[in-house]
């Protein structure tokens, strides 16, 4: 090391005992960055920095793979709050139009008329969307959970 002196004198100095300093920065999400550094020592060869950078990378890749579950995982919050406001807004409709029915005084049971159909249906068709996006969120977050965790 720098400290093999006498009389405040450097003896000896080998490329292990010098080095330099390799500093990755990484933007996580829109909010967050991350800087790793760490030193090396200056006589190591082009496949042992390679190494060393490899695993900087890699730590940065899991710290981002970790930001993108934490993100999906609100997502998925967010989509299952959505599918339960689609189910309400549904039911809600489907019983206005119902009771609509029911005060007029018509006989008989009652059926969605065109336009309440199609009122209807796209109700519905929010539902399967909101279901079909849940399904993809959660194999999603399945699938990098497995890679990061």
């Amino acid at each position: 090391m720098l400290d093999k002196t006498t009389d405040t004198q450097l003896t000896e100095v080998a490329g292990r005992d010098l080095a330099i300093g390799i500093q990755l920065s990484l933007t996580i999400g829109q909010t967050r960055s991350l800087t790793l550094t760490t030193g090396v020592p200056l006589d190591w060869s082009k496949p042992q920095l390679d190494e060393a950078l490899d695993k900087l990378v890699a730590l940065g890749d899991r710290q981002r793979a970790k930001h993108d579950i934490e993100q999906a995982r609100g997502l998925l919050k967010n989509a299952e709050q959505e599918l339960h406001m689609h189910r309400q807004n549904r039911v809600v409709q489907e019983t206005n139009f119902e009771a609509g029915f029911q005060s007029s005084g018509r006989k008989g049971d009652w059926r969605p008329t065109g336009s309440q159909s199609s009122i209807l249906g796209g109700l519905q068709q929010n539902i399967d969307n909101s279901v079909e996006r849940i399904k993809k969120l959660r194999s999603d977050i399945a699938e990098m959970e497995g890679k990061c965790l």
